[in-house]
């Protein structure tokens, strides 16, 4: 099954305080085509707590798979009805009032109807090297937009104003499914653990010691650790555009694109990731900061409660970071 995440600059557990190798429970799979791994406490029902949030984090995905014919999103964004109103799950209505929020408090930067600009551009299919014409770029912008769509919470009914416009949850449903898992770990009473999907991680534990070490691999050799940073209780993701890109005319573009222009993203932030207490914030957000300016990612940040960022970008050939004010003394700089 295709999934397609737009993160590729990712995070990586390093070390986790206080699990010592018999005292924890460990499971790991792909899902969403990525690699997930679930550490808990070897404690109580850990194993059927484990298991469970597999399965659900397994059921998930096959709602927000943008490619699968059998998936909600898939029958939602191709459904002839769409103007007159569809009904949605649960699920989907919780993920698709998540991405409102988040397109609110990132100025309409994370947003999830950008889908027509991705295809167009061919970072789908990636079987173009020919950049779109204007009057095409522009006719698809009007297919973006949260004003776009319209949603009925109390009767769970989605209706879109364009027929063109389609939802592309790529850049927030994995950190939506790790939230989701973590919850049930908890739940089931696991009091420490970590789920780990592609970078996409959510840590929690009992004890307000209880922290984890989370290193960055570096955005232009994926071998290396450039940075590493300890979180507790938290949730963190990072959004990049180094490695997935498509070439038109000698030149590199990267596959997250501006909303508001249509265009690629050109500038020189390399990855950002963003820590905060839901790891579909954290998703979200950080495919955000990546469009903007260091400063104007870091100004966004710090306006926001219990959010932090860490920028990493290229000037003058020299690799700069940018961390807000709260975690600089829990970043190190390797």
């Amino acid at each position: 099954m295709t999934f397609l995440k737009i993160t590729t600059i990712s995070l990586l557990l390093l070390s986790t305080f206080g699990f010592v190798k018999s005292e924890y429970y460990e499971e790991s799979f792909i899902l969403m085509g990525t690699f997930v791994n679930i550490k808990v406490d070897n404690k109580g029902n850990c194993k059927k707590a484990v298991s469970a949030a597999i399965k659900e984090m397994k059921r998930l995905e096959i709602i927000f798979n943008l490619f699968d014919v059998n998936s909600e999103l898939y029958k939602i964004n191709n459904d002839k009805n769409k103007l007159n109103g569809i009904i949605i799950s649960d699920e989907f209505l919780e993920l698709l009032n998540l991405s409102f929020y988040i397109n609110k408090i990132s100025d309409g930067l994370f947003d999830p109807t950008v889908q027509p600009i991705l295809d167009i551009w061919g970072f789908y299919s990636k079987d173009k090297n020919k950049a779109p014409e204007g009057n095409i770029i522009k006719i698809k912008l009007a297919q973006v937009g949260m004003r776009n769509i319209e949603v009925d919470k109390t009767k769970k009914i989605i209706r879109f104003k364009n027929e063109g416009t389609k939802l592309d949850f790529n850049a927030v449903a994995k950190g939506y499914i790790v939230d989701k898992a973590a919850n049930i770990l908890k739940n089931m009473g696991v009091e420490k653990g970590i789920v780990d999907a592609g970078g996409d991680i959510s840590c929690f534990g009992k004890s307000e010691f209880e922290q984890w070490t989370i290193g960055m691999r570096h955005p232009k050799f994926k071998d290396r650790i450039i940075a590493s940073i300890k979180i507790k209780n938290k949730a963190a993701a990072t959004s990049g555009g180094y490695e997935n890109y498509i070439i038109i005319d000698n030149e590199k573009l990267a596959h997250i694109i501006n909303p508001k222009t249509g265009y690629p993203v050109k500038n020189n932030v390399l990855s950002s990731t963003v820590i905060s207490n839901k790891c579909v914030i954290s998703d979200g957000l950080a495919t955000a900061l990546f469009i903007l300016k260091p400063e104007e990612g870091l100004k966004l940040i710090e306006g926001l409660k219990d959010v932090d960022c860490i920028i990493i970008s290229e000037e003058g050939g020299k690799l700069r970071f940018t961390i807000s004010q709260n975690i600089m003394d829990r970043v190190e700089i390797l």
